[in-house]
């Protein structure tokens, strides 16, 4: 399984880490958390999308940032960072791009 790491913050309170995995040809966007004040408690949720979808997404990335580079690099390249789960959200909803929200 393919992954691309878009996101890590580590401070007193709380561990975060975003990822972007490719799976059977489907993007998924994980982001775990672990909260100090919950006793190291670990949080997952997940953005799904399907095969379909992905491939919707892989083209309007490809568009947008004039590459042919692979799926996992196009998404690292256009939402690495901070802001990176409100940037794909946006992104999915801007151009009608259905996605699955999981929560663990």
């Amino acid at each position: 399984m393919e992954n691309v790491l878009l996101y890590k913050r580590k401070d007193k309170e709380r561990t975060v880490f975003i990822y972007g995995y490719l799976k059977e040809k489907q993007l998924e966007i994980m982001v775990a958390f672990i909260e100090k004040k919950w006793h190291d408690e670990i949080h997952e949720y997940y953005y799904l999308l399907s095969e379909q979808d992905t491939m919707q997404l892989y083209t309007m990335l490809k568009e947008e940032l004039h590459s042919e580079a692979p799926l996992l690099d196009l998404v690292q390249e256009m939402f690495k960072g901070p802001e990176c789960e409100k940037k794909f959200i946006e992104f999915l909803e801007q151009h009608k791009i259905s996605h699955t929200y999981a929560a663990y």
